[in-house]
């Protein structure tokens, strides 16, 4: 069998209080309380989650190859990075302020932070998550995004 997803030494780190950490619902609580020079209801890290500098890690060197036609579960619990290490795979977390990503993902032997179109990129990984997270357009574009 060939490799479809080559995921080597990914990381990915959040700058800290950046706007498009999150749902839209969230990032307009997070705008609204920092206009209104409040604490922001979206950023209560505990010590365990915060390193001091502003970054946050949220994945650290994950490594692992899909084989084509093998089937994956990726189990955790809660905010152990399962949805974020699935975003890099269709470069959802360019949408995402003050995130950076480094290691390599390839899909079918190709790059995908290489020179990729990722428009097609995104139709080719499509993502279902428990908690709607869509594209910066419109409720209509979204929905035909796929079939498009």
């Amino acid at each position: 069998m060939s490799l479809a997803v080559d995921i080597s030494h990914v990381s990915k780190e959040y700058r800290l209080g950046a706007i498009g950490g999150g749902t839209l619902k969230g990032d307009i609580q997070s705008l609204v309380a920092r206009i209104r020079g409040r604490e922001d209801p979206n950023m209560k890290l505990d010590k365990a989650g915060y390193n001091g500098n502003e970054r946050f890690l949220a994945l650290d060197d994950v490594s692992m190859q899909v084989e084509k036609g093998e089937a994956l579960g990726i189990i955790g619990h809660n905010g152990a990075g399962k949805s974020t290490l699935l975003k890099t795979l269709n470069r959802m977390n360019d949408l995402v302020e003050g995130c950076r990503i480094t290691g390599s993902v390839q899909l079918d032997g190709e790059d995908i932070y290489g020179k990729i179109d990722v428009n097609k990129l995104r139709k080719r990984v499509g993502m279902v998550f428990q908690k709607p997270n869509p594209f910066p357009m419109s409720i209509f574009d979204n929905i035909a995004y796929g079939p498009r």
